[in-house]
């Protein structure tokens, strides 16, 4: 019933993933209730959260091809919700609540379109995964620009760009299949891609420190 290996490495860092999340999220608002950045950086990690705990049962257990594909499915049209967020999450740091709205809706079209294309693709055919990377790597470049241009403006942001860089790293690595060694447990390209998000998460979370304790 349960996989063995780099498998169950995969399976263990995204519900430790997943459970850090939350932890971050109910940190956030009992620090700093009624905000719009909690609410934005909440929707993000709620979404990461979501992504990493639906992941443990594809890594984690033995399912049906098919059922496999399903959970792939829905994984895909929550990861592209959680980049379409981040990137929101992001622009609300550079610009404020000037064009918040606008903002929103835009991200959140994006992401719609993205998770029905996604989901197209992979029911239809073997590219789903080719279309979500040039999603990532759309939004992480739009975010990349976006801090660059900005980065003088607020410690903040440098924390921010630190952790979409480390979220770029742990893609590239997750792409060297042949990527196996073991610390206590055996890990893959998979298991350190998980590594270099949580890395990524931590740095999101100081630059949301830096940014409540500026205002």
């Amino acid at each position: 019933m349960f996989t063995s290996g780099s498998e169950m490495t995969t399976a263990v860092t995204d519900l430790v993933n997943g459970i850090i999340c939350v932890f971050l999220i109910l940190r956030m608002r009992k620090q700093w209730p009624h905000r719009v950045r909690t609410d934005l950086w909440t929707l993000m990690f709620a979404l990461f959260a979501h992504v990493c705990f639906v992941g443990v049962i594809p890594h984690g257990l033995t399912i049906s091809r098919e059922l496999f594909s399903v959970f792939w499915m829905i994984l895909y049209a929550l990861m592209a919700f959680m980049m379409s967020a981040l990137t929101a999450a992001i622009r609300f740091e550079v610009y404020g609540s000037a064009d918040l709205r606008r903002n929103l809706t835009v991200n959140m079209w994006i992401a719609s379109i993205g998770a029905i294309v996604l989901v197209i693709l992979s029911w239809l055919t073997s590219v789903g995964f080719i279309f979500f990377g040039a999603y990532c790597a759309a939004n992480m470049v739009y975010i990349i620009r976006l801090l660059l241009r900005h980065l003088r403006e607020r410690e903040c942001l440098k924390y921010y760009l630190t952790a979409i860089l480390l979220l770029a790293a742990g893609t590239i690595l997750q792409m060297v299949k042949f990527i196996r060694f073991r610390v206590i447990w055996v890990f893959n390209y998979n298991g350190v891609y998980h590594l270099f998000l949580l890395l990524s998460m931590l740095a999101m979370y100081r630059g949301i420190m830096l940014a409540q304790e500026s205002q």
